[in-house]
């Protein structure tokens, strides 16, 4: 069997890094407010009882993890959901050009607005999120060599090998994915140096964002 100590420091981890993650994307609200939940009994609880009350109130998970309790992972299954949020709204006037001055209000002045794009969300227990943060902390990893190097976006926080024998692994640290601006940092110059390569070489070439 497993160390129980090893694991539940590893599922720490994967909180925090959850958590982090969260804390910078601001379109994970709904993930936010299921930490808050989470953690609202933990709040002002003392540095020395916060890993004994935090792993009493994640045992069920440890025991998923196990294998021991499948029970109760179906039932955190069930409880998995989703919602839907509007990411653009259009009006719908008869195709009328609007010249009246812009104000950000929550009063809608329009009688008819449609949503015309959505992003819809997992909602999900901070069990299933656990879970997924370790996948991605112990396979996810391995597969991150796989994708592309053309790839730019969530990228994972990677330590470097200093030996052939040692293996990549997610860094020690509070981030799971570089940070967004890094990855759009050098898409942006890996794409302005091929265009330099190609005008150098007397082709044409055109970019748009």
């Amino acid at each position: 069997m497993m160390d129980k100590n090893y694991l539940l420091q590893k599922i720490y981890e994967a909180y925090r890094k959850f958590k982090n993650y969260g804390y910078y994307d601001s379109a994970s609200l709904y993930s936010r407010k299921r930490v808050a939940d989470f953690e609202e009994d933990l709040y002002g609880v003392k540095k020395s009882q916060f890993k004994k009350r935090f792993a009493d109130k994640l045992n069920g998970l440890y025991e998923v993890l196990l294998g021991s309790n499948e029970e109760y992972f179906h039932r955190l299954l069930d409880e998995i959901d989703f919602c839907i949020l509007p990411k653009s709204m259009k009006k719908n006037d008869g195709g009328q050009e609007d010249n009246e001055i812009k104000l950000i209000s929550n009063h809608i002045q329009k009688e008819k607005l449609e949503i015309d794009k959505y992003n819809i969300f997992i909602d999900a227990p901070i069990e299933i999120q656990l879970i997924s943060t370790l996948w991605v902390m112990f396979t996810g990893v391995r597969l991150s060599k796989l994708i592309s190097s053309h790839n730019y976006a969530y990228k994972l926080s990677l330590t470097s090998p200093q030996t052939e024998s040692q293996q990549t692994k997610i860094s020690s640290g509070l981030h799971i994915y570089k940070p967004y601006f890094q990855g759009y940092q050098d898409w942006r110059d890996n794409a302005l140096k091929k265009a330099d390569e190609i005008l150098d070489s007397h082709k044409n070439v055109a970019s748009s964002q």
